[in-house]
């Protein structure tokens, strides 16, 4: 459903606030339109990806940083010492080795891995120098091992959820705070400095229609943007139209265009 082509709305005429944004106005700023959508969908498939690896391959990294904290030695018995057939982890089959150990008169078991060294020649049944995290009696591994498969490089790995997180927030937090200056804040007049299609931007093989506004404030010059996918509802925000602009004063590097 293509939007109702949207002509501008003379300052003057502005509902004072509070205000409720028209069918237009929440399916061109605050509903999932491609650019925002965009943005959105890739931080989660960042954040998605970026958990799954994560448990996959650097599950083990809080208690190798426990450890790195605070940890006390203790006597443990391999339970299991193979490799791990099924990854590699620089070109190397990483060695996995399970450990039970008491802390405290209470069993506990850790699983950790090795890709050189001498813990390669671990068996089953070797008794072995056990580190445990002062913080957590439940992260511990054989002295010399990772916890993780990935060792502390996986740590890299939480890059991807980190960034995929920031990004969705980000997105969020940005359509509240559209939301927030078109139901609360004053119009200003303003001056539409550019309209066209944003080349340098594509989703789905297409160019967002990008309108650009500059308006003032007390003495100083200040810019904002839209982009749609529809060519044609932003057809009338020609350069030199006169528009309104919302504003929140304390921020004015934030502005909305005020649409029905």
């Amino acid at each position: 459903m293509e939007l109702t082509r949207i002509e501008p709305v003379p300052v003057e005429v502005v509902p004072p606030a509070p205000r409720e944004p028209g069918p237009n106005a929440r399916r061109l700023m605050f509903s999932v339109d491609a650019p925002y959508f965009a943005g959105l969908l890739g931080g989660a498939i960042f954040l998605l990806m970026g958990a799954l690896f994560t448990f996959i391959f650097a599950r083990g990294l809080a208690a190798d940083f426990g450890i790195l904290y605070g940890s006390r030695e203790v006597e443990g018995v391999v339970t299991k010492a193979e490799l791990d057939r099924s990854m590699r982890v620089n070109h190397r089959h990483p060695f996995v080795i399970d450990v039970r150990y008491r802390v405290d008169g209470i069993e506990h078991s850790a699983s950790c891995s090795a890709l050189i060294g001498p813990l390669l020649e671990t068996r089953v049944g070797d008794r072995v120098p056990v580190e445990v995290s002062t913080l957590n009696p439940e992260w511990a591994r054989v002295r010399g091992s990772d916890a993780s498969l990935t060792g502390k490089w996986g740590g890299l790995i939480l890059l991807f959820p980190a960034v995929g997180l920031f990004v969705v927030v980000g997105t969020l937090t940005t359509r509240k705070k559209r939301r927030r200056i078109y139901a609360e804040c004053n119009a200003v007049p303003g001056i539409i400095s550019a309209a066209g299609l944003n080349r340098r931007v594509r989703y789905n093989g297409r160019n967002p229609f990008k309108v650009e506004w500059t308006f003032e404030l007390e003495g100083a010059t200040y810019r904002g943007d839209l982009s749609v996918m529809d060519v044609n509802a932003l057809a009338a925000f020609t350069p030199g139209t006169r528009v309104a602009v919302l504003v929140d004063p304390a921020k004015p590097r934030s502005s909305v265009l005020f649409v029905d």
